[in-house]
């Protein structure tokens, strides 16, 4: 073949140099100048944005990529296990499901599951807990912090679960003993009626037995004895109306009606 290229019409040697003068009279080469004007002033339209940001921020002009932006107000704070909680009105509660249901409409705290007591729990406060499991947690190594002042009630599922009264009652004395060594300020309330079991004779008697222990308490030495079970009748009959259908749990009405009580015994003491 010879040196002339497409039908030895051009010389092979010339080619590169049209194919070059094509490209940029097509805009294949470099882009327009028009184009390259536009993103020239777009550039610095943005870098004019960025230098008035760092203006009315001054404390993201030094922020390194790794730091976390600056965010008005406090982070939110973290609910630990041995914090003093649940607290109302400056005492701790202690107790069961029923504590912890109300904890949950006279707080701001909420419980969380804890997988080692398979069980809803806020601080001393497990659903489903007797008095011998809460006696044992508070006596564990994984117990939270004590406050000065609480407010216990324990024993609805001693008589739901069944638990031998006078085991109950012996643990029950036993946790009064335990604040007392860590409080300067006791409530202790009795239990209410458990609908559910109004038709189990053994039941409403071990009910009454174990609210006659606790009214045995002394009120001395920073211990209040609060007696709740009468809010729960009206003329011998239990008030249906304050029991969740379950027949155990009580209504936000009824946690109300505690509320108010145990604050005019907190005022008044």
């Amino acid at each position: 073949m010879s040196d002339q290229s497409f039908v030895g019409i051009v010389p092979r040697g010339e080619v590169a140099g049209l194919f070059a003068q094509f490209l940029n009279q097509s805009g294949g080469g470099k882009a327009p100048s028009g184009r390259r004007e536009r993103e020239a002033e777009s550039g610095r339209r943005e870098g004019r944005r960025r230098q008035s940001q760092r203006q009315e921020n001054p404390r993201q002009q030094h922020r390194g990529p790794q730091e976390r932006p600056y965010s008005r107000g406090p982070r939110p704070r973290r609910t630990l296990s041995h914090d003093l909680l649940p607290l109302w009105n400056g005492h701790q509660i202690f107790g069961d499901s029923m504590m912890l249901r109300f904890a949950g409409l006279t707080t701001s705290a909420r419980p969380s599951f804890n997988k080692s007591l398979n069980a809803n729990q806020l601080g001393y406060c497990v659903s489903g807990q007797t008095s011998g499991q809460l006696l044992r947690f508070m006596k564990s190594k994984q117990r939270p912090k004590m406050a000065k002042k609480a407010i216990l009630m324990i024993g609805t599922n001693n008589i739901l679960k069944r638990v031998p009264l006078e085991e109950s009652k012996r643990a029950l004395s036993n946790i009064v003993e335990e604040l007392k060594k860590s409080t300067d300020k006791l409530i202790v309330m009795t239990i209410p009626p458990v609908p559910k079991l109004m038709k189990d004779k053994t039941a409403v008697e071990a009910i009454k037995s174990y609210n006659l222990c606790i009214k045995a308490i002394p009120n001395s030495d920073g211990i209040i004895v609060q007696d709740i079970s009468p809010l729960f009748y009206e003329e011998n009959t239990i008030r249906m109306e304050l029991f969740e259908t379950d027949q155990i749990h009580w209504t936000r009405a009824a946690m109300q009606m505690v509320a108010e009580q145990l604050k005019e015994t907190i005022l008044l003491s």
